[in-house]
């Protein structure tokens, strides 16, 4: 089906002009500038549509379906004198569509479109809203989105409608003083400003209610944009029940004004942001990033975990994104509160108290220590016996060494024969002795190797017992790591060891 586009004189007794255009796409919307041009939009073009070389976007992916289109005719309607594309990326998702619902222009001439998307890679600049909805059926979003009056720029482009899906957009409509009103059905998380008409409404996400907005494009604000595929939200996976899996996310400033992010919640106690690991909460400037680390921490097996991410701060809106992941059975190794760190002097033992067990596995595991410091040595159980539903403890040791102290040492192996020659001598010294001939030169022997020895070792300066040190253990900050293996089940906990 084609688009047409009919222009009738001002007291429609004539027709002024007639056309198509496609092929393929239906129009959707209609508004005109000062010089008399139509400025249109649509939706549901093939490749085969018509673009100019001044096209925003000018093709798409011969296999793609179900752009949005923007196109300016003539006064007379003799010349297409703009048509592109808009759409995200088609390359990944051929099948998302995007629907121009409306168009209008404000008093700069700049063209403002307003519609519904599936796509979760549409352009943004300058977003209230990066994330798109896709929470239920059907999964799409709502769109605000300008370009400049060429149609070559984009100024400003974002998702509307929270992350529930089922928007249905109508508008856009600019009022005197140059705000942009939408208005349609959206479901029930739409983001409310404070002291509006309702705030809320009872969830139910087989209900759409009505909505209005204004967006004013006049105000500087910062924006948060996070990029696909986080933009989908943060997917953990299956991970053991009672350990823990982090994910890292990049949050941008997008907008146009300094980003200060102060809030990070999460409704659901399985996800949070340990604030030593979160880099967000300091301004971050126009276009420049910061990171932040998300925690998953299954607390049972065979669940699944999802919630809602929110992190507020100076922008139009907080940012939502969902979490999600699962407990699987896991061998329950675990040293929960304190019980993983341990702090110690050097020359001291470290004690830490393990669980495993109780998380859905039965079996004997095996287990390995690595990660020790220098000097110092870990000591555990070869195996344990793990219970599916019952937790069982084991004790983990990491014995760390001292400086060397005062007092006598064998520097190496040869101080023995120096001890013996001393001793020796000592002994034949204080031995009853004769005067038979020769005894004299016995005697004068044990003298000398008594003297020699003594010296020799007085010369080999002082230390302490034992074997040679190299200064102890090293004082630091260690993680320490506990591997217990069952089959083909492999559980690894991370112990932590200061060495003052």
């Amino acid at each position: 089906m084609d688009s047409s586009v009919r222009h009738q004189a001002p007291d429609a007794s004539s027709l002024t002009y007639s056309t198509f255009l496609g092929p393929s796409g239906q129009a959707s919307g209609i508004t005109v500038d000062g010089n008399g041009e139509a400025v249109l939009s649509g939706f549901n073009v093939s490749s085969g549509f018509p673009t100019t070389g001044n096209a925003y976007e000018p093709s798409i992916p011969a296999n793609a379906c179900c752009p949005s289109y923007l196109a300016k005719f003539s006064a007379d309607g003799s010349q297409l004198l703009y048509s592109t594309f808009f759409y995200g990326n088609l390359d990944f998702q051929p099948t998302a569509w995007t629907a121009a619902t409306g168009v209008t222009l404000d008093a700069a001439g700049n063209i403002w479109l307003a519609g519904n998307t599936s796509d979760v890679q549409l352009p943004l600049q300058q977003p209230i809203q990066s994330v798109p909805g896709f929470l239920f059926y059907p999964a799409f979003s709502g769109f605000v989105s300008e370009f400049d009056p060429t149609g070559t720029k984009l100024m400003f482009s974002t998702y509307f409608g929270g992350l529930v899906g089922g928007m249905a957009m109508n508008g856009p409509v600019i009022d005197g003083h140059g705000k942009v009103h939408i208005a349609g059905t959206a479901g029930y998380q739409l983001y409310t400003s404070p002291g509006v008409y309702l705030g809320s409404v009872t969830p139910n996400p087989d209900y759409a209610y009505g909505f209005s907005a204004s967006i004013d494009p006049t105000v500087a604000s910062p924006a948060m944009c996070v990029a696909y595929p986080h933009n989908q939200g943060l997917g953990f996976g299956p991970v053991f029940a009672g350990s823990s899996a982090n994910l890292m996310l990049k949050i941008t400033n997008c907008g146009a004004e300094a980003l200060a992010m102060s809030g990070f919640q999460s409704s659901s106690p399985a996800f949070t942001v340990p604030a030593n690991l979160n880099e967000c909460t300091q301004k971050v400037a126009v276009n420049a990033s910061c990171t932040l680390i998300v925690t998953f921490t299954p607390a049972t097996f065979n669940v699944s975990y999802s919630g809602i991410l929110t992190i507020s701060g100076n922008t139009s809106i907080p940012m939502e994104m969902l979490v999600a992941g699962a407990g699987i059975p896991s061998l329950g190794l675990s040293a929960p509160g304190n019980l993983g760190t341990a702090t110690v002097t050097a020359g001291a033992t470290a004690n830490y108290t393990v669980s495993a067990g109780g998380e859905g596995i039965s079996a004997t595991a095996s287990l390995v220590c690595t990660g020790a410091p220098a000097n110092a040595v870990c000591s555990i159980p070869s195996t344990v016996t793990v219970s599916a539903a019952s937790v069982s403890t084991f004790s983990v040791k990491v014995s760390t060494a001292s400086p060397s102290g005062a007092g006598v040492v064998f520097p190496n192996a040869s101080g023995h024969w120096l001890w013996a020659s001393a001793i020796l001598g000592i002994g034949m010294l204080v031995l009853p002795m004769s005067r038979r001939p020769g005894r004299s030169l016995l005697r004068g022997m044990a003298t000398m190797m008594a003297i020699a020895g003594t010296a020799l070792l007085l010369s080999c300066g002082s230390g302490s017992s034992g074997p040679p040190s190299s200064g102890g253990t090293p004082p630091g900050t260690y993680t320490v790591t506990i591997t217990a293996t069952a089959g083909s089940t492999t559980q690894a906990l991370p112990l932590t060891l200061k060495v003052q």
